[in-house]
């Protein structure tokens, strides 16, 4: 869920908003005031479904010049924007969805025209993510990207300027976890339940960031059981060992 309506830049020199039109929306009646002598009726303005929603508008405040601009990035009643959030370079991007959130887009947004571009867009003809996995790379402009649009869920590698760069993963069966991401090797290592016979066992694999290899680690099970089988003998060995130490054997 979302709980704040307001967002700094890293930089902390502007501050990006949301505007709401509540007009037309049905109120939800609640009741507050629950620890106090007597309650109190409050109308929250809160849409049922199919109901005329509230419109949310982004803007942008500038400290140093008191301006204040419109982010072009909707904010119509059968649209949302939601997802606030600043890159690890510092800039900024917000995720809108329609209504009936089938359709995706990330937009990087320019903060002072208020202009957007696509980072990336995802449709789904039933329900797409909302927030899907975006891992960013030390250069803090290229990510991995957690895509849906072939019917499982793979990885691409991305960039902020809407670049695809390549597909690292694919094939029929989801892709889980990521566990570690090694740029120095180019190599990503995560979790997928790519087995044919039990489509519930989550299987390691390792793939190359630049699409051109995976692997699956089918043999890790047979070395944990291999190395808890010699830790048990060790284990036996030693207190062998101990056992036969004060004698002359």
């Amino acid at each position: 869920g979302q709980n704040t309506a307001m967002w700094w830049t890293p930089d902390s020199k502007k501050i990006v908003f949301y505007k709401f039109d509540d007009r037309g929306v049905e109120p939800f009646h609640l009741v507050t005031g629950w620890s106090g002598f007597n309650t109190t009726h409050y109308p929250e303005y809160y849409p049922k479904a199919g109901a005329t929603n509230p419109a949310a508008e982004l803007y942008v405040y500038d400290l140093a010049s008191k301006k204040t601009t419109r982010i072009d990035a909707g904010g119509g009643r059968e649209e949302y924007l939601f997802h606030v959030r600043a890159t690890p370079n510092g800039e900024m991007l917000v995720n809108w969805t329609d209504r009936l959130q089938q359709h995706l887009k990330v937009l990087k947004m320019d903060l002072g025209t208020g202009k957007c571009a696509l980072v990336v867009e995802e449709r789904q003809k039933t329900w797409q993510s909302n927030k899907p996995g975006m891992r960013f790379l030390k250069d803090g402009h290229r990510f991995i990207w957690t895509t849906e649009k072939s019917g499982y869920t793979h990885y691409e590698l991305r960039d902020l300027d809407g670049k695809l760069h390549n597909a690292i993963t694919k094939g029929e069966f989801p892709c889980g976890r990521i566990q570690f991401v090694d740029e120095e090797n180019g190599m990503v290592g995560f979790e997928a339940n790519s087995s044919s016979k039990n489509p519930y066992f989550a299987q390691y694999h390792m793939a190359r960031l630049d699409g051109s290899a995976r692997s699956i680690l089918t043999a890790e099970r047979t070395m944990l059981n291999f190395i808890g089988r010699l830790s048990a003998v060790a284990t036996m060995t030693r207190a062998y060992v101990e056992r036969i130490s004060h004698t002359s054997a």
